[in-house]
């Protein structure tokens, strides 16, 4: 059953309630860049242990409504939108089988500098095979080639994007919802 994307979300701010400003992507920035000060050196630990219990079951979900999970055959080309610390990358390491991840291409992408550095660091820390590509990207505007991707996720993100339909075209192919 095709759901138009219009149907999903509001046109005039992105997201189905007004509460959020169009121009809020320049405050999630602000937010990010405060980390240092907020939580101290070490933030990027407090912010993944408290972050993993929260948003990795529903990411679980996800993976497995998309048809991500052990029986994967076919080599993933997947971008993670608004990455954060690397939930979804992370969950797919845990998931897929050693060799298909071997093949995989894994683009984690955030506005935030300081959630891709922190996911580059545990990509490192915790060797990630594949693939595994960290970059700062507006998932409003990724400039990636359209549809160079088999997967596209976005695990707890949209609520907090701006144009929130900005987000779901170009970089995803046509979906579905089953």
């Amino acid at each position: 059953m095709m759901i138009p994307i219009s149907a999903l979300v509001n046109k005039d701010h992105g997201t189905r309630d007004n509460d959020i400003p169009p121009d809020s992507s320049g405050e999630l920035q602000k937010i990010s860049q405060d980390l240092d000060e907020t939580l101290g050196d070490d933030w990027e630990v407090k912010l993944l242990e408290s972050v993993e219990g929260v948003t990795a079951p529903a990411c679980r979900k996800m993976l497995h409504q998309i048809g991500i999970n052990n029986h994967v055959v076919e080599p993933l080309a997947l971008l993670d939108q608004a990455c954060g610390p690397g939930i979804t990358a992370g969950e797919v390491q845990r998931i897929v089988t050693a060799d298909v991840l071997e093949k995989s291409n894994i683009v984690s992408a955030d506005c935030s500098a300081q959630m891709v550095a922190a996911c580059q660091k545990r990509a490192s820390r915790l060797e990630w095979k594949g693939k595994c590509d960290a970059r700062v990207l507006d998932a409003q505007q990724s400039h990636l080639p359209a549809e160079s991707f088999s997967h596209v996720t976005m695990n707890l993100g949209f609520h907090v994007i701006p144009d929130a339909e900005a987000a779901l075209k170009g970089d995803c192919p046509p979906f579905s919802l089953r």
